[in-house]
Parts: C-alpha cells; structure tokens; sequence
C-alpha cells in the first residue's frame, strides 16, 4: 500500500505518454518522486534505484544514425562542447547539481556510441570518418579520465569513519546474538547478512555503510559506464586505491598500537595473552563486520562488473597465503631454534610448550579459512583425509600437516631444553611434565581431527617412558642401599646399620632436592606417588623385617608411614628438609 500510494502521486503524469522518450521521461520521475518519500520500504527504494539505473544505461540518448561526414562531425563538436567545458572546472559534477552530472553522462554515452558507430563505418577506409573515430575516442578518453576523477573524490569523501568501539555487540561464544537481529550502532545500525562458518564457528556477518548511500547510484552509473566504454581496468584500480586507504584507516583503528615481533618476545605471558585476546577480538570484527560490509559495497557499485575487482582480490588472496606459509616457516623455525638459555624451575611446563599449544588451540579455530587460503584457492577439497595401514584416518590437510610438525619440532627442542638441568632426575620430570601436558591438550574433541588417536597414544607412552627412567635414575642408587648378598646369617650387624644409615641420608637428600621439583598435574603426581611409594616401602619393609635381629629401635629413624607421608611431600614445587629427629621409632 505504502509503494502504491507513493508511486500515485505521479499517475497524472502517465495519460500524457505518446512516444518512447516521454515514457522514460515519466519513469525517471516516477523513481525519483518515490525514492523521496519516507514511508517507502527499503525494498522498494532498491527495486526504484534499479530502475533508475537501468533507465540510464538503456536510454540516455536516441541511437545515433547518421551517416554523412558533417552529420557526425557537428554531434561530435556538440559532444566534445559538453565534455570539454568540464575540463577547466574544478569543482565535481554532482555537486554542481543532479543534473549537471547527468547531463555529463549522458553526453560520455553519446561519445561511445558515436565512437561505436565509427568504427563500423571506417571498415570501407573512409579516412575522413576514421579521422571522425580518432577525435571521439579522445574526447571519450577525456570523459573517462574526467570520470574517473567523479569516482575517486564521491567514493572518498563519501567515506564513513569505521566505529567499532560503538558497536554494542560482542563476537563471542557469551555474547547470544540471535540470527536475524539488527544490533545497534549508536546512531545508526547494522544488518545480519548471513550466518556463516568460514572464521569461526560462533562468527556471524553484519552489514553497515561504508559509503554514504545517496551517492551510491551516482558511483554505479559511473562504474557502468567506465566498464561498458572499455575503461573497466581504470574504474576498478580507482576503486581499489581509494578502498586501501579505507582498509588501512580500518587495521589502524582496530589495532590500535602496532607491536614488532621484538616487544612481543618481551611481553610477559599474561600481558601477551591480553594482548592476543584483543587482537583475536579485533579480527573477528574486521571479518565480521568490516569484510561483509566492503563485498556488498562492491556489489552495489559494480554489480556484474565486479569480476575485475574479484580478479585483483584474488591475487591479494595469494599474496596472503604466501604470508601465512612464510609465517608458518618462520614460526617452525623460531621454535627449532628457540632453545632457552636457561631451564624453567622445578622442571614445571615450559612456557613455550604452552604457547605452541595455544598456538595450536587457536589456529584450529580457523581451520576451515586457512585451509581455504592455503589449498583452497586452486579449487582442490581443503580437508583430504588419506587412511594408514594400521586403520587410522589422518587429516591431511595443510593446516593439520603444520600442527603435526609444530608439533614434532615442540617434542624434539624439549629434548635439548632437557638437557640444560644438570640433574639427570630432573631432565626426565621436565619431559614428562611438558609431553604429557602436549598430550593433555591433544586430547580434545576439537583437535582429534588434527592429531588422531595414535598420536596421542604415543605421548602417553613417552610419559610413562619418562616415568620408568626417573624411577630408575633416582631411585634404584637409593633402594640399592638396601640389599645385601649373601645369606642373613653371614651378614654383619655393623654393616646392616650403615647400610641403614645410609638409605636414610640419601632418602633425605632426595626429599630436601625433590620437594622443589614440580609436577602441576594432579593426576600424574599422583601416579608418580603411587609406583614411587610402592617400590620404597616394599623394599625398606623387606629390609627391615629382614635384618630385624641385628637392628635396635634407636637404628631405624623413619617408620613406614613417615617415609609414605614424606613422599607425598614430592613435586610440590615447594623446597623442604625433614626435621632433625633426637628420638628414634621403635618398629
């Protein structure tokens, strides 16, 4: 109702049509007349701006026909008349009026034309009308450089600033934006385009104005006209220059302050991840918001035109996979290199082993994208899963083929991180803690698909590895103290007391150096716990119940609780010595 009522107030206008022109005359103002009105919808507003559009590319002028060297001449005099009495002009066409501008494109349209028609009538090698073509191409040149000029100065000072810190919404998992809402803006609004998976599976697309919309039908009869004349490359490379600048405007006020790799190494891990937090964030508006909001805008001024821009996108899409495979390479590298000049304490997780894990974490994020950027663009399935003879499916796609080899560089730089402790015992512990935290963090829905099941299975038996080869190097010097060769009847009292005496020192030593060292997992402290306490009060059992006859309650300075409540005391990262004990425990 609210479209026919505004279209009705120019219906007086239709009775009147006799001919062709006075029929698009009527169209023209029937457009015009409507899109003013406030109560049209928005989808009648776009149907009337196509209208119009279409309205200039189809009639702007009569077909040119005539044919005698002076007919031509004197439309080509009065053609280069209008386009030339723009040139000494520096004021823009569109704002010295609506008008102005039209009259302007429409003379540029005679000019193709006239210059089409040239070229068909110069085949007989008519040299008076080939000399006719020369001059229309020159001045058509003239009005596509004049064009061109329009374009650039509406697009640019037609720019909108890019305000996300007026956004009201969040691009998080917690932020429960429904499809389909329209989210505020302050004082305008945005426009859910479409839910998509391409960045991350909580992101959707919202639409704002990058340009100011009433010069949008001014930028698309230009764009069109640029095409239709030949002159698409220039219109697209204007188009491409002023939207840098718009682009660069946006990265510098999402970021904010640009950070070098340099202060990055410096920062210390809770101000990095408040930092990757921010940037993650600013991404997902950029891709979100800024991305949608630039395609349509392409769309709405080239329309099918706009394979041109998409050409040169796509080579910017290659320029960004080479960055990303160059940022892969270099990452890979620093981790291959990045051998710390000093261990960690206590033997505790690496900081770089939680980096690469995170790294990993977040690169799945946006696994669909980068394979996309990485194999995608030459048409192939991003995510090619090739089986292995032992049954298991592996991902083989780009993006899990780097996680697997950050990975397997991560595992082979704690081997030479290891070997900074000087403490054979505390190599092992730092391994096990840093392989079983990799497999911990493997050991997830969301990056099974990267990693599957054998490899994780072969972290948990290098943990359990690690796990034999401490017991070994500590304890097996330790629990060596008490055995005895021989028969227990050969067997001198004395050397059962210092044998005795002995385990006790070294049990002591291995709780004052132990107690420092550090296993965060609970789970694997307590496992380690479990074999540790096993082994020790078995064997200092045996000894004691043993030897029974030549030792006296004063010789046995620990019972076998004690020695089970101190080994509990291990891997607390917390440095402690037993207290001195005056009285001995009777067994």
């Amino acid at each position: 109702m609210e479209d026919s009522v505004a279209i009705g107030d120019c219906g007086s206008v239709i009775p009147e049509l006799e001919t062709e022109k006075s029929l698009t005359a009527a169209a023209k103002h029937i457009a015009r007349a409507s899109g003013s009105k406030k109560n049209v919808t928005d989808d009648a507003k776009k149907i009337l701006a196509d209208l119009d559009t279409q309205l200039f590319n189809t009639s702007t002028v009569n077909e040119i026909k005539v044919d005698t060297p002076g007919e031509i001449e004197g439309q080509l005099n009065f053609i280069q008349e209008k386009i030339m009495s723009w040139e000494t002009d520096q004021s823009m066409m569109r704002d010295s009026g609506l008008d102005e501008a039209t009259q302007f494109l429409n003379a540029t349209e005679e000019a193709r034309k006239l210059a089409e028609r040239l070229e068909t009538l110069s085949l007989n090698k008519d040299d008076g009308k080939k000399e006719l073509l020369t001059r229309a191409r020159d001045i058509l040149q003239i009005a596509m450089g004049r064009l061109e000029e329009e374009f650039k100065h509406h697009l640019d000072q037609n720019r909108r600033a890019f305000e996300p810190e007026r956004m009201s919404f969040c691009l998080s998992e917690e932020c429960g934006t429904e499809p389909g809402s329209v989210i505020s803006l302050g004082d305008g609004s945005v426009e859910p385009l479409i839910s998509r998976d391409s960045i991350s599976r909580t992101s959707e697309e919202f639409i704002i104005d990058l340009v100011n919309p009433e010069v949008i039908s001014h930028l698309r009869k230009i764009a069109n006209l640029m095409f239709i004349s030949g002159y698409g490359d220039e219109c697209s490379q204007a188009y491409i220059s002023v939207r840098r600048d718009a682009l660069d405007e946006c990265f510098f006020i999402l970021k904010k302050k640009e950070v070098s790799f340099e202060d990055v190494v410096k920062l210390e891990w809770g101000s990095l991840n408040s930092q990757i937090t921010k940037w993650v964030q600013a991404m997902k508006i950029f891709v979100s918001v800024y991305l949608p909001s630039e395609k349509r805008l392409t769309q709405l001024i080239f329309g099918e035109h706009d394979f041109f821009v998409r050409t040169n996108g796509g080579e910017i899409l290659w320029r960004l996979r080479d960055s990303v495979m160059e940022a892969y390479l270099d990452f890979e590298n620093a981790i291959e290199t990045g051998v710390p000049p000093h261990p960690c304490a206590g033997g505790g997780i690496h900081d770089l082993t939680r980096y690469v894990m995170n790294y990993i974490n977040t690169l799945n994020d946006y696994h669909e994208t980068l394979n996309f950027l990485l194999k995608g663009l030459d048409g192939e399935d991003p995510i090619s899963l090739s089986p292995v003879p032992s049954g298991i499916t592996y991902d083989a796609s780009p993006m899990a083929l780097h996680c697997r080899s950050v990975a397997s560089i991560l595992e082979c730089n704690l081997d030479d991180t290891a070997k900074l402790y000087r403490d054979p015992s505390l190599q092992h512990i730092f391994l096990m803690n840093n392989i079983h935290y990799m497999a911990q963090e493997l050991d997830n829905l969301k990056l099974m698909h990267l990693f599957a099941d054998d490899w994780i299975r072969k972290l948990n038996w290098k943990v359990q590895q690690r796990l034999m080869s401490y017991e070994r190097t500590t304890w097996v010097s330790v629990l060596s103290l008490l055995m005895v060769v021989g028969p227990s009847y050969s067997v001198s009292k004395n050397l059962i007391k210092e044998k005795l005496r002995r385990f006790h020192l070294a049990f002591e030593e291995v709780y004052r150096t132990q107690t420092a060292w550090l296993i965060p997992d609970a789970a694997l402290r307590e496992d380690l716990h479990i074999s540790i306490t096993t082994k020790v009060i078995q064997a200092y059992r045996t000894f004691v119940g043993r030897y029974s006859n030549f030792i006296t309650p004063k010789n046995v300075k620990y019972s076998f609780d004690d020695l089970e409540n101190f080994l509990l005391d291990l891997f607390q990262g917390s440095k402690k010595s037993l207290p001195y004990r005056r009285f001995f425990f009777v067994i």
